[in-house]
């Protein structure tokens, strides 16, 4: 879909990009907090910004603090990563941000959850 532009700075074209079901890669990355929203111009700007705040008061993925440091530097766990289950969490709040980082009940690729956005409840 053809945005305001048709081309940025560098002559590259710009537009906005669907999966071949018709979702927005602008959403689905955005919402996942895998890339920030564009803000000078486009149709669409007030939609990504809002799932760009949504992601980061989520702590979502990789841009808004979806993975945990040890304090060095480096990454504990990602949420992207290989897969895991409850008993590689010491809490529910640590198993939580995880869930949500990556993605949450839209998206338990982990199997962390029974659908009522809550992960590994029997944690402490």
């Amino acid at each position: 879909e053809d945005g305001p532009r048709p081309t940025d700075d560098f002559g590259r074209r710009l537009a906005y990009l669907y999966t071949a079901n018709g979702s927005s890669i602008d959403v689905l990355m955005i919402g996942e907090g895998l890339a920030e929203a564009w803000t000078r111009d486009g149709q669409h700007g007030d939609t990504l910004v809002g799932l760009e705040d949504s992601a980061k008061a989520n702590g979502a993925g990789c841009l808004w603090g979806g993975s945990e440091s040890n304090g060095d530097g480096q990454i504990d766990y990602d949420p992207f990563g290989p897969d895991r289950d409850c008993g590689g969490f010491a809490t529910h709040e640590e198993v939580q941000a995880f869930f949500e980082a990556a993605g949450g009940p839209a998206s338990d690729r982990h199997r962390l959850g029974d659908g009522d956005g809550q992960a590994c409840e029997a944690l402490p």
